[in-house]
């Protein structure tokens, strides 16, 4: 049973979330990702837009996992998928908005091409936030 533990605690949130899906043992690993609710970008300032997306989406998965009757100390880590136009000099304040989430933050481009997920391409640049819980 420890070794089923230390697996779930230390080897899980290393893989990616889909890879972590394959390995999930029943009860012991949840994934959340609240209903993304994808708006129009304010045109002017796309910078802004994707802070005010990360902040929403935050608050929403925080309640998303509270209504769900789990603690968030229980977040090992959290996947955010970004549209493939975010500029790089956009990540420095997303990361700070995304240290009030405990545990590891991974941060990636929605992926193009034969093998990327469905989801339709949208005038948004947060594509959606994920989180894996052990408890």
């Amino acid at each position: 049973m420890r070794l089923k533990g230390t697996w779930q605690q230390n080897v899980l949130p290393i893989l990616r979330l889909p890879l972590a899906c394959l390995f999930a043992k029943g009860d012991d690993v949840t994934f959340i990702r609240p209903a993304f609710q994808h708006d129009q970008p304010c045109g002017a300032n796309k910078h802004l837009h994707l802070l005010s997306q990360a902040k929403r989406e935050i608050v929403a998965l925080k309640m998303a996992i509270k209504q769900a009757g789990f603690q968030l100390s229980e977040i090992v880590r959290a996947e955010v998928i970004l549209s493939p136009d975010v500029d790089e000099y956009q990540l420095g304040e997303l990361c700070e908005l995304l240290e009030s989430l405990p545990g590891e933050v991974e941060v990636h481009y929605e992926e193009t091409g034969l093998l990327a997920r469905d989801i339709p391409l949208a005038s948004t640049q947060l594509i959606a936030i994920e989180a894996m819980l052990i408890h």
